[in-house]
């Protein structure tokens, strides 16, 4: 595998990114799944919150094209993101890798730890509406 094989943007059917994810490692590609980490919240008394990785994007699972898209079908998977002129969108690994240096610098967490404790915050300095550059 080339390590300059550009990587495609494939779109999943709604809330299927990690079935995606799953069956194209499972047919020998490289795939990436960019999550953040989110705090739930249970009803009812006397449970503690927990935390849960969730998809980055919704309905977009990163995949490095080097080997042409599978002849068999991938359950989840609604297609190839298309530019204008319906070429196939494509990034360099150098985007990637930007995303997956922030994703692990916990860039894009909901939830921030106390440090010294076990003890979790939500993140305050984002509110609805605010913008963001990626």
């Amino acid at each position: 595998m080339p390590d300059t094989a550009p990587w495609v943007i494939v779109e999943t059917k709604p809330h299927c990114e990690e079935r995606v994810e799953r069956g194209l490692r499972q047919h020998g590609y490289r795939v990436y799944l960019p999550r953040y980490r989110r705090l739930l919240t249970p009803h009812g008394s006397g449970r503690r919150d927990a935390t849960a990785m969730r998809p980055l994007f919704s309905r977009i699972v990163f995949c490095q094209d080097w080997r042409g898209w599978p002849r068999a079908s991938v359950t989840g998977v609604f297609g190839l993101m298309r530019m204008t002129g319906g070429n196939t969108a494509k990034l360099p690994d150098s985007d990637i890798f930007v995303i997956m240096t922030r994703e692990r610098a916990g860039e894009f967490d909901d939830v921030q730890f106390v440090v010294g404790t076990s003890r979790m915050v939500v993140r305050d300095d984002i509110a609805s509406g605010d913008s963001v550059e990626f």
